[in-house]
């Protein structure tokens, strides 16, 4: 409950100021393509913001959850206590394999938000990429 006062508190205050520092001096000044650009590219960053959050909430539960597992801890004790580089190889090789399997729905979704993080700046900034005229 806390965690989503706080994230609603911050984006509140993210928009708030992007409103009064952004697009109210481009409205006053009458450069209209580049508060579009920045009213459809915003909400973009914010979306791609909260999907790489999402990814990496998701990465520290799921790290949490394998940690504790039977198989996990068996590999562990294998590793402080087996005198076989073998064995001692395999549980190590084992446990990567499930830490792995438990990091990619998080790493999958801090990627996804990455990348429409990128395409929310690509908007943002699309008349300072092309050259685009700043006048509507």
């Amino acid at each position: 409950m806390v965690g989503w006062i706080v994230g609603g508190g911050l984006v509140a205050a993210m928009v708030v100021s992007f409103v009064v520092e952004t697009i109210l001096p481009l409205h006053r000044a009458g450069r209209t393509a580049e508060m579009l650009f920045n009213l459809v590219g915003f909400p973009i960053v914010l979306l791609g913001t909260g999907v790489f959050v999402w990814g990496g909430a998701v990465f520290v539960r799921d790290t949490f959850r394998v940690w504790g597992s039977p198989e996990m801890v068996e590999n562990l004790k294998r590793l402080k206590t087996d005198p076989g580089a073998d064995s001692r190889r395999s549980a190590g090789g084992r446990n990567r394999a499930i830490l792995f399997e438990a990091w990619k729905p998080g790493l999958i979704r801090m990627g996804i938000g990455a990348v429409v993080i990128a395409i929310g700046s690509i908007v943002l900034n699309w008349l300072k990429i092309t050259g685009g005229n700043q006048m509507m």
